[in-house]
């Protein structure tokens, strides 16, 4: 992107600032921000509390790292889920989270995911009993593996919106989906 994806602007908030809010608004506790790259720069411009805050020091080695991080961080709790939004899919809402929760709640399945039109979407609830899978996986291949190996357990929740599947990687994605928004 060029830039820490968690600065770029939605609206009067940082992409990161939104998606904790709307966590937060979906009664989810704790929310975390697990942050690697500009950690310090991140913090300072968002205004993140220090106990929201996991840092990841193996940050370059991947999105698992992040990931397992974030775990790491959870394990103590009595957490038995963890909702996985990626900072680079700011268009999450409220709604969705709370559909997945009570999807979880109703099934106990081991992942929870919105589909829309046939796509896996994000965010993503992944239950505790995953969790070691997910630590121990090929940091080649990261979760998306251990998700693909429980497709056959998850349930899914139908989105029509197609904002689950927000995917901003570079400054062209980024100027294409603001533009759709003006």
């Amino acid at each position: 992107m060029g830039r820490p994806k968690a600065l770029l602007p939605i609206g009067t908030e940082l992409f990161v600032q939104r998606i904790r809010r709307v966590l937060l608004d979906a009664a989810l506790n704790p929310v975390l921000v697990v942050l690697g790259h500009a950690a310090d720069e991140i913090v300072q411009a968002a205004g993140i509390p220090p106990d929201a805050i996991v840092l990841n020091p193996a940050y370059q080695s991947g999105m698992l790292s992040s990931i397992v991080a974030g775990i790491r961080a959870l394990e103590p709790t009595a957490a038995e889920a963890l909702v996985l939004a990626l900072v680079d899919g700011p268009d999450i809402s409220t709604l969705v989270v709370r559909r997945l929760m009570e999807r979880f709640w109703a099934t106990r399945a081991p992942v929870v995911e919105p589909i829309h039109e046939g796509k896996h979407g994000h965010p993503i609830l992944i239950a505790r009993s995953l969790w070691p899978e997910i630590v121990s996986a090929d940091p080649e291949v990261g979760a998306k593996e251990v998700i693909r190996r429980h497709r056959d357990e998850a349930a899914q929740v139908e989105w029509d919106d197609p904002s689950v599947l927000t995917d901003l990687d570079t400054p062209a994605d980024f100027d294409a989906w603001a533009a759709s928004r003006r």
